[in-house]
C-alpha cells in the first residue's frame, strides 16, 4: 500500500474529542482511495486517541502517532517525517472537508505538475452552525496564465491566499527539496512553512472552489487562545523574513510590498484576536516602538498597501497612544454594529412580509385544494373533458 500513495493527510490533535470524529469522517469517506490518514495526538488528555484508534480498527489507511505536547508545528513535521505519499495536506482535526476535496486537489496538482495546489474554503460558525462565505481565494490577484511563481506574480505573491496549510496540497518532494519545517512554535507556527513555499514554489496552481468548511467560533482552537503566547505571529513572520533575506527574494521591491501587506493583515489579525489586555497592550507596544520597522513595514502612503481599513488602524497605532488607538477600535466597532443592526432590521422586515405572504399563499391553497375535492368541481371537470373529445372528434 505504502508504495501506492497518491496523498499523505497529516491531522494534528490535541484535546479534539469534541470534533475530531466529524473531521475523520469527512477524511476516510474522500473519493480519492488511495491516500495515508497520519493522526498525530499532540499530548491530549482527552478521549482524541481513542476515537482515532476507533477509525483505525475501522479503517487500516488510518495510523496514529502519539507525542507529548509539542504543538501542531512539530505535529505537523512528525506526520511529514512518517508519510509516504507523494503529495501531502495538513488538515486540522476540527474543520470538515468535501469528500471530492482530496481527489479535486489531486487532479489539479496532477494536471499542471505543480509544486502546490490551492482552493477556496467556506467558514463554519461552530456556536451558531452556519456555514459563512469567505474567500481564501483572491482569483483577482492570481494571474490568467497558470501555473505561476514569485517571478509571474510579485505584487500579490503572499497575498492571493491567506498562509494557512490547510487549503494547499504540497508536492512531498518540493518540500523536502527545500527543507521546509513547521516552526515549533505554540501558535502561529504556519506562517513559516506558507510563506517560504509560496516564495520557493516554481509551480502554483489553484482551484477556484470551496472545499473546505474551516471551524471558527472554537473554544478549543489555538486561534482562540493567542493571548497565551501573543508574540508568536511576531517572532514567526521575524523568522520568515530572516530566511526571505538569506535567499534574496525580498531584494524584488515589489515582494518586499506583497510581505510588508501580508505583515500588516497578520499583525493587525493578531492584535484583533488578543483576548487579554496585558497582551493587546504588550504587543501594540512592539509594533508601534520597533516590530513594524523591523518587518518591513513602514509609512509609505495608503497607494502603497492594499487594504484601506487595514493601513488606517496602522497610521492610527503609529501616530497615537494606546488610549486613543482603543478609542477608535471602539468607535469603528461601534460604527460595524449600527451598519450590521441596520441590515438585521431590514432583513426581520423583509422576513416578516414573506411569512405573511406564505401564510396568505397557503391560505389560496387550502381553498384551491377544497375546490378541487369539491364534487361540483368533478362535474365540472367532467364535462369539460367530454366537451373537449367531442371537438376533436368533429
Amino acid at each position: 500500500m505504502k508504495n501506492n500513495i497518491q496523498v499523505s493527510v497529516i491531522i494534528p490533535a490535541h484535546n479534539a474529542e469534541k470534533n475530531i470524529k466529524e473531521c475523520l469522517d469527512s477524511v476516510v469517506n474522500q473519493t480519492l482511495r488511495d491516500i495515508e490518514i497520519i493522526c498525530v495526538n499532540d499530548g491530549s488528555t482527552d478521549a482524541t486517541e481513542s476515537i482515532i484508534r476507533d477509525f483505525m480498527d475501522a479503517d487500516e489507511r488510518v495510523t496514529i502517532i502519539n507525542q507529548p505536547n509539542l504543538y501542531a508545528g512539530v505535529a505537523r513535521n512528525t506526520g511529514m517525517a512518517a508519510c509516504h505519499g507523494k503529495y501531502v495536506i495538513f488538515w486540522d482535526a476540527d474543520d470538515i472537508f468535501e469528500w471530492t476535496a482530496l481527489e479535486e486537489l489531486y487532479k489539479k496538482i496532477e494536471e499542471d505538475q505543480a509544486d502546490v495546489c490551492i482552493c477556496d474554503a467556506d467558514q463554519y460558525d461552530d456556536e451558531s452552525g452556519q456555514i459563512l462565505k469567505k474567500s481564501y481565494l483572491n482569483m483577482e490577484r492570481i494571474p490568467d496564465e497558470r501555473p505561476f511563481s514569485r517571478k509571474d506574480n510579485p505584487q500579490y505573491i503572499f497575498n492571493f491566499t491567506t498562509d494557512v496549510p490547510w487549503n494547499k496540497m504540497f508536492k512531498r518532494s518540493f518540500i523536502q527539496e527545500h527543507g521546509l519545517q513547521f516552526q515549533d512554535l505554540p501558535r502561529a507556527n504556519d506562517h513559516y512553512f506558507v510563506l517560504l513555499s509560496l516564495a520557493s514554489a516554481q509551480r502554483i496552481t489553484v482551484l477556484d472552489k470551496s472545499l473546505i468548511k474551516y471551524r471558527i467560533n472554537n473554544e478549543e482552537s489555538l486561534t482562540g487562545n493567542l493571548s497565551s503566547s501573543p508574540f508568536c505571529t511576531y517572532e514567526a513572520l521575524m523568522a520568515a523574513k530572516k530566511k526571505l533575506d538569506e535567499l534574496k527574494i525580498l531584494d524584488n521591491e515589489q515582494i518586499q510590498k506583497s510581505f510588508a501587506n501580508r505583515v500588516l493583515n497578520s499583525i493587525t489579525y493578531s492584535l484583533e484576536k488578543q483576548s487579554d489586555f496585558e497582551a493587546f497592550k504588550a504587543v501594540f507596544e512592539k509594533m508601534k516602538t520597533e516590530g513594524f520597522i523591523e518587518l518591513g513595514v513602514e509609512e509609505k502612503g495608503s497607494d502603497y498597501y492594499y487594504a484601506v481599513k487595514v493601513y488606517e488602524k496602522y497610521s492610527i497605532l503609529m501616530s497615537k497612544p494606546l488610549d486613543e488607538f482603543l478609542f477608535f477600535e471602539y468607535s469603528d466597532q461601534k460604527f460595524q454594529w449600527q451598519r450590521l443592526n441596520i441590515k438585521y432590521k431590514k432583513l426581520t422586515s423583509k422576513y416578516e412580509q414573506l411569512k405573511a405572504q406564505n401564510k396568505e399563499l397557503k391560505k389560496d391553497k387550502k381553498e384551491l385544494d377544497s375546490i378541487k375535492k369539491s364534487r361540483g368541481y368533478r362535474i365540472l371537470q367532467v364535462f369539460y373533458n367530454l366537451k373537449r373529445k367531442i371537438i376533436f372528434w368533429r
